[in-house]
């Protein structure tokens, strides 16, 4: 029964997905305002503002990361507490493949109304730790109240299934729940966006774990809310704003706030214990970014990107056994643009604590289709 709830959950928003879409068949909208909206969002970074993905992403890593870690650390201790503490320190490799649409509405609006419709797999491989899959859809609604601006909202559904390798184990839950964002154009160098998240996950959990007595089978249900906030600022540079930048160059400074919660709901397992999360029932973590990006066209249709990062944590109470609030991340990508609106990047990215205790790999694919 729990299974066909949780179907629904994940049906629901494919098939409001699939209904919006079918609308945009006969869409004529303004083409010269759509087009100049899309030129302006483009020019001030504010694009990568209304797709989600890395920056959710890498929060969400590092507290998988930072959980895991403790379980392993309170594992260690309850089989030998005076052995030497081995194998802490978390190593990851993740892939990304991605596509983002906008698809205009015909409302009779004066202004631009869109479907939005995001789809994304993200698999994450630690070795001799875990290895999960998560698939994200977002299906909503986006508005262009000017040529500088968008409001945002969608329903988000997302199936996060994982096998456990430093017990032998199986996770699997669905989460579903609204996003909001917006975004604006201030001037021709600065732009500002903000963007919220909030889930509810629901899933289950079955782990075989050695006792003094044998192996142990135990179940539980998983239930929790995730919420994400967001706010950017973007200082974009190019030869049209700055007269000193090489044509063809494009230069962003982004500087982030970013907070995320996981709150828990208490369960009991199939021992009739209370079951314990390795940092209690309420997670956050809270960081500052800072970063310097630049892109550089080849040609009419090729471009590289890359990008140098730090964030600091300002706020975490999951620092046992990683405990290290400098984050640094170098990226390099390369992109084929198609057509105004439509292009493919393929990208490289690595995470890494200042102290080394966590890294990640991250290899993407993102598709961005306007039309």
């Amino acid at each position: 029964m729990q299974d066909n709830r949780r179907t629904g959950h994940w049906i629901a928003p494919v098939i409001l997905g699939a209904t919006l879409i079918s609308s945009v068949a006969w869409a004529q909208p303004p083409a010269a305002v759509r087009g100049q909206w899309m030129a302006t969002m483009g020019e001030a970074g504010l694009r990568r503002a209304y797709s989600s993905g890395g920056d959710l992403g890498e929060l969400v890593n590092r507290a998988v990361s930072y959980q895991m870690s403790k379980r392993i650390l309170d594992q260690q201790l309850r089989a030998d507490p005076d052995a030497a503490l081995s194998g802490l320190d978390s190593r990851i490799e993740s892939y990304v493949a991605q596509n983002d649409s906008l698809l205009p509405l015909d409302t009779g609006l004066d202004r631009p109304l869109f479907v939005r419709a995001l789809a994304r797999i993200a698999w994450r491989n630690e070795e001799k730790r875990v290895s999960s899959r998560n698939d994200r859809v977002d299906i909503g609604l986006l508005y262009a109240p000017s040529q500088y601006s968008f409001v945002s909202a969608g329903l988000v559904g997302e199936k996060t299934t994982s096998d456990l390798k430093y017990i032998s184990g199986h996770s699997d839950g669905l989460a579903w729940g609204p996003r909001l964002d917006a975004g604006v154009a201030y001037n021709s160098i600065w732009a500002f966006s903000a963007r919220y998240d909030w889930l509810t996950y629901q899933g289950d959990s079955d782990v075989s774990v050695d006792t003094p007595v044998g192996r142990l089978d135990i179940a539980r249900d998983v239930e929790y809310e995730r919420q994400f906030v967001d706010f950017e600022a973007v200082a974009h540079y190019n030869r049209g704003n700055t007269a000193w930048m090489p044509r063809g160059t494009q230069l962003d400074w982004i500087s982030a706030l970013q907070y995320m919660t996981y709150d828990y709901e208490p369960r009991i397992d199939s021992r009739g214990q209370r079951v314990r999360e390795p940092f209690g029932d309420h997670n956050r973590l809270g960081i500052l970014r800072t970063s310097l990006a630049v892109s550089q066209s080849l040609g009419e249709n090729w471009s590289l990107s890359g990008e140098l990062a730090v964030d600091y944590e300002w706020e975490n109470n999951m620092t046992v056994p990683i405990d290290d609030p400098w984050t640094g991340m170098a990226s390099l990508g390369v992109v084929r643009q198609f057509a105004p609106g439509q292009r493919l990047l393929l990208e490289y990215e690595r995470y890494e604590n200042s102290d080394g205790m966590r890294s990640r790999d991250n290899v993407s694919l993102i598709a961005v289709f306007d039309f």
